[in-house]
């Protein structure tokens, strides 16, 4: 594929030069990276082409947001606090409209129906499972045009 392009989110994309790329896309990211989601997610709107898309999946779980950089954090306290091991965040549904939702709209994904598109047997027919139909869960594919960053 011309012009595809494998970078960190956090330390490569500020190098990107703007308005390059008419789709981002990267699944089960956002809770990896060691830096402030705010910095990468402005950057993705930044690169984008005007009409571009920023296409991800993000773990959003029950519960509240918590994050940690703190190198000497355990395993267990880790997946304990953040879901796994190797997280950095845990993207919480209980409070994602003023977590992550404060940079990029996450509002029309809280009340997510997938059956309000697509009849039960469709989403069965593709291997959707029906705990994926409903809300923010951690197979939430966000679809993000620049409209859907708040930006001011």
């Amino acid at each position: 594929m011309p012009n595809v392009r494998k970078f960190d989110l956090a330390k490569d994309i500020e190098e990107i030069e703007a308005g390059r790329y008419d789709l981002v896309l990267h699944s089960h990211v956002l809770e990896h990276i060691p830096c402030n989601i705010a910095h990468s997610l402005l950057h993705i709107h930044r690169i984008r082409k005007p009409g571009g898309i920023h296409a991800c999946i993000i773990p959003v779980s029950p519960g509240r947001w918590d994050q940690s950089f703190e190198p000497t954090l355990s395993e267990d306290e880790k997946t304990r606090r953040l879901g796994k091991h190797d997280h950095m965040r845990r993207i919480g549904k209980k409070d994602a409209t003023s977590t992550i939702g404060k940079i990029v709209n996450v509002a029309n994904y809280i009340d997510f129906d997938a059956t309000a598109d697509f009849s039960r047997e469709t989403l069965m027919l593709y291997n959707i499972l029906d705990n994926h139909w409903y809300g923010l869960i951690t197979g939430t594919s966000l679809l993000l045009g620049k409209q859907d960053y708040l930006l001011k």
